[in-house]
Parts: C-alpha cells; sequence; structure tokens
C-alpha cells in the first residue's frame, strides 16, 4: 500500500490540474426561475492576458449583453460577478465540462444551472427581425436604429432610462401587424 500512495497522490494532482486547465469558453444557457423564467446566457472566451472575460445576457428582457465584471475559475469553481446588475455567481463545473450548478445572487439567492450551448441547441440573442443602422447626430455621437418594417408612415419610437431599441423587439411586431391591417 505504501508503494500505492505515490501513485495514487499523483493521480489525484494530475486530474486537479487537468480540471484546472478546463476550457469553460463558449455560451453557456441556464433558466433562472424567476416569474415565468427568464433564459440566460454566460458568453465566455479567454482573455488575451491571460483568465477569462463574460457577458451576460437576459434575452428574455433584452439582446443587449452586460460584461461581467469578473469571472475566475479555481478547480472546479465558477464564480462571475456583474456589478452594474449587483449580481453574483458561484457554481461548480461538471467533471466532463458540459454544465455548472450554481447560485445566481441579485438580492435573493437563486438556483441556476448552466448547460454549455451546442449548435442544435443554442439560443438566439436577437430573434427579433429588423433592419439595423446607425445615424451620424454629430462627431463622436451616432444612433442606432431598428427598422422592423411596415408599410404607412413612419413611428419612431424612442427608449429610455439607461434601455436599448430593443426593449421594443416584442411590441413592434405587433404595431406592424396592426399598422399593416389599417393601410389594407
Amino acid at each position: 500500500m505504501k508503494k500505492m500512495l505515490p501513485l495514487i497522490l499523483a493521480l489525484t494532482a494530475l486530474s486537479s490540474s487537468l480540471l484546472n486547465a478546463q476550457d469553460i469558453s463558449g455560451d453557456w444557457q441556464g433558466t433562472l426561475n424567476v416569474g415565468g423564467g427568464l433564459r440566460t446566457i454566460l458568453k465566455i472566451a479567454k482573455s488575451d492576458i491571460g483568465g477569462w472575460t463574460a457577458t451576460l445576457y437576459s434575452i428574455d428582457q433584452t439582446p443587449d449583453g452586460i460584461p461581467a465584471t469578473s469571472i475566475t475559475l479555481q478547480g472546479s469553481v465558477v464564480s462571475f460577478s456583474v456589478d452594474m446588475l449587483h449580481v453574483k455567481y458561484q457554481g461548480t463545473l461538471s467533471t466532463d465540462g458540459d454544465s455548472i450548478t450554481g447560485t445566481f445572487t441579485q438580492g435573493n439567492p437563486l438556483p441556476l444551472n448552466f448547460k454549455r450551448a451546442t449548435k442544435e441547441s443554442a439560443w438566439s440573442t436577437d430573434s427579433s427581425p429588423h433592419q439595423v443602422q446607425f445615424v451620424n447626430v454629430e462627431k463622436d455621437v451616432k444612433l442606432e436604429v431598428l427598422d422592423w418594417g411596415g408599410t404607412g408612415r413612419p413611428l419612431v419610437l424612442l427608449a429610455g432610462l439607461g434601455s436599448t431599441a430593443h426593449v421594443y423587439d416584442h411590441f413592434a411586431l405587433k404595431l406592424i401587424s396592426s399598422r399593416n391591417r389599417s393601410t389594407e
């Protein structure tokens, strides 16, 4: 047994270092159990200076992502924070690297389990059919304009309180169908 102890210790150290070398880059998706459920995507990329960068998306609220303030992988523990939203997350990466089981905290702690997205299972961050263009207002100032099409006189919707035009993604489609019916 004494001869086996160094081998067991070496295998334990090797498996620990392999887990530390785990590549967590990619898209991770899970549903936060709030209201009817909020689909959440965490896009993780390797940083140019080592470590990771991440962007958090709440795709049922807006297709715009918010950069994570920090993200770490220590052993099998994945942690990130988004200070702008007062969000903290801590979860455990599965041994196969395909899921993270953890807790999302924004005031109250809630379970949030992520699955690594595949090409077949990936959720879209912007499914609303529109054209995007930018209008220069003055030097170094431009506005993003989303055009959902339709007929008749143009209707301008302005987003406020720090929101983007994407707050109208679902609402604009209802306006288009009702305006098209009224012009027929």
